[in-house]
């Protein structure tokens, strides 16, 4: 087994970051900030895209879709 200073102070490294009783605590506060604001950005695009469809299905139906003064009148 190699036994390089390398690999010792790597060892000592990660047991003392579990010595610190708030570093979990910190670590997952900053998870979860990170993982909620993932979430959120995700939600803003997606409500985002789903207005942008509607706009453009509003924008091509009062392009293409004849107004009321421009139909011929039916000789009565």
């Amino acid at each position: 087994m190699n036994n390089s200073p390398d690999n010792e102070r790597l060892l000592a490294d990660v047991l003392a970051e579990e010595r610190d009783p708030g570093f979990r605590e910190v670590l997952l506060g900053q998870t979860l900030h990170l993982v909620r604001r993932q979430q959120r950005f995700r939600k803003i695009r997606r409500a985002a895209s789903a207005v942008a469809a509607i706009t453009g299905l509003l924008i091509l139906t009062w392009r293409f879709v004849p107004s009321p003064s421009n139909r011929p009148v039916a000789p009565a």
